[in-house]
């Protein structure tokens, strides 16, 4: 299963809730659970957050395999 599906089920959400926490379309949200677009910086921060806004952990390693790099 997709990470970000595995993340969003985990937390309990459908797609629309989720594409409402994190300011993007319920579109976008299929198309990151099915590969179509990588899941970009900030959504993964507002997942992260969200997570803890629900009391359950939930990092970017959860979400890439690694954290991504950021940009100095």
């Amino acid at each position: 299963m997709n990470p970000f599906k595995r993340i969003r089920i985990r937390l309990g959400l459908t797609q629309a809730e989720i594409a409402s926490e994190v300011g993007k379309g319920q579109s976008n949200i299929s198309h990151y659970e099915t590969g179509r677009l990588n899941v970009p910086t900030d959504v993964a921060k507002a997942l992260v957050a969200l997570g803890k806004k629900k009391g359950k952990r939930v990092t970017l390693a959860d979400l890439y395999g690694s954290s991504p790099r950021e940009d100095k």
